[in-house]
C-alpha cells in the first residue's frame, strides 16, 4: 500500500471469497457488487491501522462510474412517475368508498414532505475480536446485537453460535441504528478475517 499503516482496500469480491455480500437480505450487500443505485452506496473499505492512515488512503481512492442505463431519478416522484417503486405501502381503516361517498364535503390533494435524516450523537463504530473456541466477539454501536450477529453469520458463513454479539448503551439511536450498525458490523469482521491478528475497529 503506498500510505504507511495501511493494511488493505476491501470491496465486494473479497466478501464473496469469505462468505457471502448480503448483509441482511438478499436486496442489501455490504459492498456495491455491480450496479451503484444511490447516492452514498459503499463501494468498499479501507483496512489500516490508525484512523489517520485510513483517511488519507481513502482521499487517494479513483471511482470511475459507467455510464447509467436508465436516467437517475432525482427526486421520490419520477421514480413513482416512472414506475420504479414496488410494494407501495397503502393504509386504509373501514370502507373509504362509502365513508367518501357519505361524506358532506370531499377534499381532494396531495400531501408531500421531504426525506427524514436521523443524525445520532454516536457515529457508526465497531470493534471484533477473536475470542476462545475460534469464535468472535462484537461490540458494535447497534440498538440490535441479534441483526448484528445474524449479518455476521451471512458474511462470513460462520455458526451463530461462534458469533457473540454485544452492545453498549446506545443512548439517542432513536431507531437509526437497528439495522443501520449492520453493514459496518460486516465489514470490519471481513477485516478481521483479512488481519486476524489484530482487534480492528
Amino acid at each position: 500500500m503506498l500510505v504507511e499503516g495501511v493494511v488493505d482496500f476491501i470491496s465486494a469480491c473479497d466478501v464473496e471469497e469469505i462468505g457471502g455480500n448480503n448483509n441482511l437480505d438478499a436486496r442489501t450487500e455490504v459492498f456495491v457488487s455491480s450496479q451503484v443505485t444511490h447516492y452514498g452506496a459503499v463501494i468498499g473499505m479501507i483496512v489500516a491501522r490508525t484512523q489517520p492512515a485510513a483517511e488519507k488512503a481513502a482521499e487517494l481512492v479513483e471511482v470511475t462510474y459507467a455510464d447509467p442505463d436508465t436516467p437517475p431519478r432525482f427526486s421520490i416522484q419520477e421514480a413513482i412517475d416512472q414506475g420504479d417503486v414496488g410494494n407501495p405501502n397503502t393504509q386504509t381503516r373501514g370502507d373509504v368508498e362509502v365513508g367518501l361517498a357519505s361524506a358532506d364535503h370531499v377534499i381532494e390533494g396531495q400531501v408531500h414532505h421531504d426525506s427524514q435524516f436521523s443524525f445520532p450523537m454516536e457515529t457508526h463504530s465497531c470493534n471484533v475480536s477473536p475470542a476462545e473456541n475460534n469464535s468472535i466477539h462484537v461490540i458494535a454501536a447497534s440498538q440490535s446485537p441479534a441483526d448484528v450477529r445474524n449479518a455476521l453469520v451471512n458474511v462470513l458463513g460462520m455458526p451463530a453460535n461462534r458469533i457473540i454479539a454485544e452492545n453498549k448503551r446506545c443512548g439517542g439511536g432513536f431507531g437509526c441504528k437497528v439495522r443501520s450498525a449492520t453493514r459496518f458490523a460486516a465489514a470490519v469482521a471481513v477485516a478481521r478475517e483479512i488481519e486476524p491478528q489484530s482487534d480492528l475497529r
